[in-house]
Formats: structure tokens, sequence, C-alpha cells
């Protein structure tokens, strides 16, 4: 398994616009008979940031007023700093021009445009996993929706601060705060980011069988949880972030999923209590995070759960993945996703299983299963040619921000393999675990703004099932 994650490699990367990679268009400004030498950077000029300050995207520039330099390497340098600056999600446009002073001077002009910063969105979510777990296991129970309002403010003061709030209610009820400043420090380097969240469950899950979890409905409070924890981040360079965070959770759960599975929080405890202090490694060298065509990102966390004074859980895991977008060329793309999970001692609590079945950590055409294993490998592979790609107006009393429509539609064939190796004594969970599971189709990936992307997939597995799926977030 990680013979197969280490024989993919990394390479550079490109983006145009808000709505996905395109190609980088050089300045025209620039006399293009004359391209051989060395120039002189003499000004940098930002336009079009009314809220977000220069500093905020003079961060994501390589080039500094005064400095000296080829000038192929200069323009190779700023299509690079182009995409930076898109995957800062501050702005829609981005388009760096060059000014010719003179045949060694040069003005480099960054205009940008602005996104809309304030979102206060309601919220109407399926509590399941996703939309077949939701379809098929629930049969489509329209109880299971959560709602209420989740406030974001992005860009506060201008520095990319970023400020979430959340009211949560239905099944499961939800409030928290979150507050991130990316940066503390002139130098631009050092951030925080602190978050307060509590829940509460009257539908819970306390079992998994046959890889479907079971759930127990109630009027009383099924499960609760607090949790808190405070990050630092470090970005000494443009790609690559270091993130350090430490947490406190608390939870109880109601003596009635104790008594339908003892083993929830081990030992017949009905709460539980613990310290978890974790490191990651990114390194994003991507396009466009929204969607990518071209470029690597390479993922590392390593995680302990329980230390300290609260220490009712002992668990350390490992978690690395690592991404790689391909431009074939005549709009067609390869893109591959590798993830190992490894997680120590292999007794844990039922309420602290991990496996293959959340979020994107899926092997595609599974997504009603759960396969819960103390170790996992996950790789998925697509293939994808753009059919449509443009954008049209909006009219009448719409922001400024939204009267731009991008949309690109891409269709895509994949194919996803994945291994679990089983936890001990879970004689219930057997068919999928120990063995290797596999998956193949196609889909349709419908990219428009703000990073919003709708998926339509068609897949069989292993088993011989077909299952078509939807969903509203990128694959991987």
């Amino acid at each position: 398994m990680l013979a197969i994650l280490l024989t993919i490699f990394s390479f550079s990367f490109n983006a145009d616009s808000f709505l996905g990679p395109q190609d980088f268009t050089a300045p025209t400004t620039l006399a293009d008979t004359t391209t051989n030498h060395y120039v002189e950077v003499d000004n940098i000029f930002i336009i079009g940031n009314r809220r977000t300050r220069e500093k905020i995207i003079l961060r994501e520039l390589s080039i500094e007023k005064g400095q000296i330099i080829y000038l192929p390497d200069l323009q190779e340098h700023l299509k690079n700093d182009k995409s930076k600056i898109l995957n800062t999600r501050l702005f829609n446009t981005v388009d760096i021009n060059v000014l010719e002073l003179s045949p060694e001077k040069v003005d480099i002009v960054v205009r940008v445009e602005e996104r809309w910063y304030t979102f206060p969105v309601p919220i109407f979510e399926l509590i399941d996993r996703n939309f077949n777990d939701w379809w098929v296991n629930r049969d489509h129970d329209f109880k299971r929706v959560k709602y209420g309002l989740r406030f974001n403010q992005y860009n506060m003061r201008g520095s990319n601060e970023r400020l979430k709030l959340i009211a949560q209610f239905g099944i499961t009820r939800r409030y928290g705060i979150l507050y991130s400043i990316p940066y503390i420090d002139r130098a631009q380097k050092h951030g925080i980011q602190l978050q307060v969240n509590y829940r509460e469950n009257i539908n819970q899950v306390f079992k998994t069988e046959n890889h479907k979890p079971t759930i127990h409905d109630s009027e009383e409070i099924l499960f609760q949880q607090f949790n808190s924890d405070i990050k630092y981040t470090y970005r000494g360079r443009f790609y690559t972030f270091h993130e350090v965070r430490a947490g406190y959770v608390s939870s109880k759960i109601n003596d009635s999923i104790n008594l339908l599975n003892p083993l929830y929080f081990n030992n017949n405890s009905q709460e539980q209590q613990y310290l978890t202090l974790s490191y990651i490694f990114k390194q994003d060298n991507r396009d466009f995070v929204g969607y990518p065509l071209k470029g690597y990102k390479t993922e590392i966390t390593i995680k302990q759960k329980g230390f300290g004074i609260f220490k009712d859980i002992n668990m350390f895991t490992f978690d690395a993945s690592y991404a790689r977008h391909i431009d074939l060329g005549k709009k067609f793309y390869l893109s591959n996703f590798s993830n190992i999970y490894v997680s120590t001692p292999k007794n844990q609590p039922y309420s602290d299983y991990h496996g293959l079945g959340y979020k994107s950590k899926l092997v595609r055409g599974y997504e009603t299963y759960i396969i819960e294993g103390v170790n996992y490998f996950l790789n998925k592979t697509t293939f994808k040619k753009s059919l449509i790609d443009g954008k049209f107006n909006l009219f009448g009393f719409v922001p400024n921000q939204f009267k731009k429509v991008p949309y690109s539609i891409y269709l895509k064939t994949f194919f996803d393999l994945g291994y679990a190796n089983n936890y001990p004594n879970y004689e219930q969970n057997t068919l999928l675990t120990n063995r290797w599971v596999y998956s193949g189709g196609v889909g349709l990936d419908i990219v428009t703004y703000y990073d919003s992307v709708i998926r339509l997939e068609y897949s069989l597995n292993a088993e011989g099932e077909y299952w078509f799926n939807f969903d509203l977030k990128k694959e991987f």
C-alpha cells in the first residue's frame, strides 16, 4: 500500500480565475521582442482592494519592489503568484499586468475583484454521512434534517480573518464559535485560531452492524459533547503550512446508549474526557483549491488523544494523504488521491472507531457502508474531460460580487480502491474488512462560483451493486 503512495510525484501549477484554473495570458503591455534580458521592478500597484489590506496581497507575491529579475522568470513567477492570490479565497478575479517603463524597468499592476465576505446562511442539511446513506439506510426520512443559521464573516478588518457562528437545531443541536487570524506578526508567518463547540443529539448511532450504522431514537438527549481547541499556524514559505493544535473534549451518553452498547465508551462508562495534541503538515501546490486541475497537495497529521489529567482514552494516529492533479492537454485531466491511516493501540471504545465511509474518505459506490478499521488505505483516481466552460451575467438588483456567474461541466470516469484492517473481536463487521474493496463509474461535475461543486456519479462496486450518488463537495 505504501508503495502505491510513494510512486506518485509532484509538479508545478497554474491558475487563472475564480471559476477554475485556465491558461495564464502573458502580459501584452510588455515588448514581445525583448524578452531575454533582466529588468528591475520599479513599483507594485494594487487596484480594486476596497477592504483587503495590501499586505495580504503582497504576502502572496514572490516579486518585491526593487528586485532585478530575468524577464522570462518574472512572467513565470507572476503566473504562479496569480494562483496564490486566488487561493486566499478573497477574490473573484485576479489580473496581473507588467507595464514597461523602459527596457530595464517595469511596474507590476495587480488588479483584484473582491468577493462578498458576509454570509448569514440558513442551515438545511441532512445529518447523515451522504445522500445514499440517507436515501437507502434511512428511507429518505425528511425528519433527519438539521436546520438553523450559520454565519460566516470572512476577511474581517481586511486581514483575511474569519469569524464563524453556528446555531443548529433539529435532531442534532449544535452551537459554536470560531475565530481565526492567519497572521499575528508583521512578517505574516504566524497565526492562531480559537474555537468552542457544543452539540447534543436525540438520535444517536450506537453501533455498526454489517457495516451499517444502527441508530437509537428518543425524546431525551442521548449524546452531549463539549470541545474546544486552540491552533497555532506557521507559514514560512508560500506553499508549506505547519499547525499545532491542542484541545479538550468532554462527552456524555444517556444510560440507554450505554445499555445498548456497553463498549461505546468502554468499561460501561457514560462519560469520557481527554486532551488532544496534534501536528499537521501541509504542502499545497494546487492551481485552484476550490476545484484543482493541476498541482499537488500533501497532508500529514500526527495526533495523540488522551494524556495529562484527562486521559479516558489513549489513542495515537498517523494520517497521511497525497493528491495529484495533472493537465493532460486538450481539456483532459487526471487526478489521484492516496490516503494511509494508522492507529494504535488496537483496542478502542466504539466512539473512537475510524474507517472508510466518512466525507471524502470513502470508496465511491460504498456510500451506504462504513468500513471501520484500525488501519486503512484508500486510492481514488479520476479521469475527466472539460465539456463546457463559460460565464454569464445576472441582471437586476444583484450585488456586483454575484453578477458574473461562471460555470464549468466535466464528464468523468473513476476507479477507487480501499483496504481496512478490522478491529479485534469485531465480528459483526467482517464482510468488507481485511480485503480489497473497489469500484468504478462515470459522472458529471458542475463547478460554479464561490467554490461550489455539484457531483453526479453512477458507480458499480465489487459487491455487484449499482449506485447513483449526489454530492455538493469536490471528490478530494
